[in-house]
């Protein structure tokens, strides 16, 4: 079974903030208003995504509909990690290396790229006040 760690969070501002929770690599806002799965959202650069409030009282992601800022959610850059196929792959690799001249057996390891697991310690969650709604930016 995974362990999920927290999330990082600060206060942008003084003053009440929306209600949230975390669920594995989920941030639920408000009761069950809006939710965000971090790992779906992680890419190879950094990813901000705005969490703002419309006329209506509503969340909304990002600043188009948004009237007012609510939270923000940095989400870290996917990282990769170089990993060794398992052995009976190293060996067939080395099997058709032996018949090949000049083939160094030590360069037939076979590798392939994995993203690693979004680690939700490396996610910050900026949260604004909503006793003074500043409004968003596009």
């Amino acid at each position: 079974m995974a362990t999920y760690n927290k999330i990082q969070v600060e206060d942008k501002n003084e003053g009440e903030k929306i209600a949230w929770a975390q669920s594995k690599t989920k941030i639920i806002f408000g009761d069950d208003d809006l939710a965000i799965r971090c790992d779906t959202r992680q890419r190879d650069i950094p990813v901000t995504v705005d969490v703002c409030m419309d006329d209506q009282n509503n969340l909304t992601i990002g600043t188009g509909t948004g009237r007012y800022y609510v939270a923000q959610v940095e989400i870290p850059a996917q990282k990769f990690v170089e990993v060794e196929d398992p052995a009976e792959d190293a060996q067939e690799a080395a099997e058709t290396a032996e018949g090949a001249e000049d083939k160094d057996t030590a360069n037939t390891r076979k590798t392939h790229t994995e993203a690693v697991p979004l680690d939700m310690a490396d996610v910050k969650l900026i949260l604004w006040s909503l006793d003074d709604l500043q409004p968003a930016e596009d």
